[in-house]
């Protein structure tokens, strides 16, 4: 014989089921609770993007897309670039570890950034599967990847 949950529920005494629907509702405001934390420390209330310049591959299907990110006062503004479809949006905070394909910053103002924070990195695409980055002198990098998927990136005057 089978019975419903409801059922077996309502044949359980008054203090079983007042202790149960208590434990029920502390489990879902706990959930929420965390859910809402996660929410607000994740990298996208927490870290800013200001600005951003994109360069379209000659045969339009991919862009170069140099960004600035910022998480706060302990840490340096960074340059980032990433390569992405041409037919997506651009999200700051959705960018693929495939698609990052650099991380710099101005090596504690070493080098310097524009008013949006962003260093004055020269991209260029030299044809639809090359990209040619050019640091300015002084800039110090994290990440430079020598290429994203079939794009071959040659890097210039890159300072470590």
């Amino acid at each position: 014989m089978e019975i419903s949950a409801f059922r077996w529920f309502e044949r359980q005494s008054g203090t079983f089921r007042y202790v149960l629907l208590t434990l029920l509702g502390l489990g879902l405001a706990c959930a929420s609770v965390v859910v809402f934390f996660a929410y607000e420390f994740s990298d996208r209330q927490m870290c800013g993007s200001h600005g951003f310049q994109a360069f379209n591959s000659p045969e339009g299907k991919l862009r170069a897309v140099l960004y600035d990110y910022d998480c706060g006062a302990t840490t340096d503004f960074s340059t980032r670039l990433a390569v992405v479809k041409q037919s997506s949006k651009f999200d700051p905070f959705d960018v693929s570890e495939r698609e990052l394909v650099m991380i710099a910053d101005s090596n504690h103002g070493a080098a310097g950034v524009d008013s949006n924070g962003i260093l004055p990195i020269a991209v260029e695409w030299t044809d639809s599967q090359h990209l040619s980055v050019r640091l300015p002198e002084g800039a110090r990098t994290f990440v430079h990847k020598q290429n994203a998927g079939s794009v071959v990136i040659h890097y210039e005057n890159d300072a470590q």
